[in-house]
């Protein structure tokens, strides 16, 4: 059975109560008390494996029924959904969720169809092979691409939840890599080439991070270790758009003035010339040191 579309989703409208919607489950908020201790509300998030993550909202009986048999990585088919906005109080971009929710209610039925490695993953239509300098502009696509592991990847805790999280590079570029369905692979180290396969998502602050579903989504590659020097290299995160060489220029002078005012010597006269074949050349005139 085919998890429901983007195309579906993105069509579900405010109040319809007929919706049936199928996916697996990538995140368990788990359940609290609410309205003063008097209700029970258990909420998970629901993946169709193409882009669209949505939150599920149980209350009372039907959150104490399933608060302990829905785990991650099950499959569910939820048939008579009620679509309702997200409380934007609660809402985290972060979280990379649709803004509106389903609320499961006393008509709405649920069916556990089994868990999403056995029935297989599904594959995107297509896979874009990109770079990690260029992989932002692929936000919401499942992308390819390669790079070294800097920092090595570990469990990271995320509410009732958790994830992996690590980081490649490649060159100069750097990337924050989660993975969904975490496992602990010890040859995974510091310096490995690896090929990852996910998608390109947007943190609150927009920065730029790749999803894995699974383990099975990063392999290494070659026998290609990279060493900690060239590992350091890498400190620019993807680029969210070209820029012009004036920008490029521009970026390069704020830097080395920064570094400058940072030297602890007072220039009361510092010039960057540009030179066509070096970069830039500072030209220093009426040079002082700071003296105590």
């Amino acid at each position: 059975m085919e998890f429901t579309s983007n195309a579906e989703i993105d069509s579900f409208v405010i109040g319809d109560n007929t919706i049936e919607l199928i996916g697996y489950v990538d995140g368990i908020d788990g359940s609290k008390q609410v309205k003063n201790n008097t209700k029970t509300l258990f909420k998970f998030i629901l993946n169709n494996g193409q882009g669209r993550r949505i939150r599920i909202l149980m209350w009372e009986d039907m959150a104490k029924k399933y608060e302990q048999t829905i785990v991650n990585k099950q499959i569910l088919f939820i048939e008579r959904g009620l679509i309702q906005n997200v409380n934007m109080t609660f809402f985290k971009k972060e979280e990379n969720v649709v803004p509106i929710e389903v609320c499961c209610w006393r008509n709405t039925t649920i069916k556990i169809l089994g868990r999403y490695e056995e029935l297989g993953t599904i594959e995107p239509q297509s896979t874009i092979n990109t770079c990690i300098k260029n992989c932002a502009k692929e936000i919401g696509k499942i992308i390819r691409l390669q790079g070294y592991i800097r920092v090595e990847f570990t469990l990271v805790p995320m509410g009732h939840s958790s994830y992996g999280n690590g980081a490649i590079v490649d060159d100069v570029y750097r990337l924050r890599v989660h993975i969904v369905d975490f496992k602990d692979d010890p040859t995974l180290k510091s310096g490995v080439h690896v090929e990852c396969v996910g998608e390109i998502k947007k943190d609150k602050n927009d920065g730029i991070f790749l999803q894995l579903e699974n383990m099975s989504k990063i392999e290494i590659i070659d026998e290609l270790v990279l060493s900690t020097d060239n590992l350091r290299r890498g400190i620019i995160p993807p680029e969210t758009r070209n820029l012009d060489d004036d920008e490029k220029n521009k970026a390069k002078r704020s830097r080395i003035q920064k570094n400058l005012d940072d030297s602890g010597i007072n220039f009361s006269r510092v010039d960057l010339d540009e030179d066509l074949n070096w970069g830039f050349r500072i030209i220093i005139s009426d040079l002082n040191w700071d003296s105590e």
